[in-house]
């Protein structure tokens, strides 16, 4: 502190100046990174919500009429995803809900989770 006290007005000055400045960068970055993760976060789940919704729309005549066939063809569609893992069999029990947690296990040891 002896050394701040030594110092003329025009140093005192021009460090207040630039401790002000950075604080109010420093703020402003931790502002602008908290919103770009929430903003990333938020179009993240709306995109998985509306897959599911579109996969759960078209799954349901498959689910229907039990059309295995149309059931891996629609659910092929997911491997372009790079986030969703596929499970190993397309049985009906499977493609009920794509998209449940890791945790949550299914008949014949199947699980669906996200990469």
């Amino acid at each position: 502190m002896q050394a701040f006290r030594d110092l003329s007005i025009k140093r005192k000055l021009t460090l207040s100046s630039v401790a002000t400045s950075v604080v109010v960068l420093v703020l402003a970055s931790i502002a602008i990174a908290v919103h770009e993760y929430e903003a990333f976060r938020d179009d993240t789940i709306g995109h998985l919500e509306a897959m599911a919704f579109i996969v759960g729309y078209n799954c349901n005549v498959t689910l229907t009429f039990e059309d295995s066939k149309a059931a891996e063809l629609l659910l092929s569609a997911l491997e372009k995803e790079p986030h969703i893992a596929r499970p190993p069999s397309t049985t009906r029990s499977v493609f009920l809900l794509p998209f449940i947690p890791v945790t949550t296990s299914l008949p014949n040891g199947c699980r669906w989770h996200l990469a």
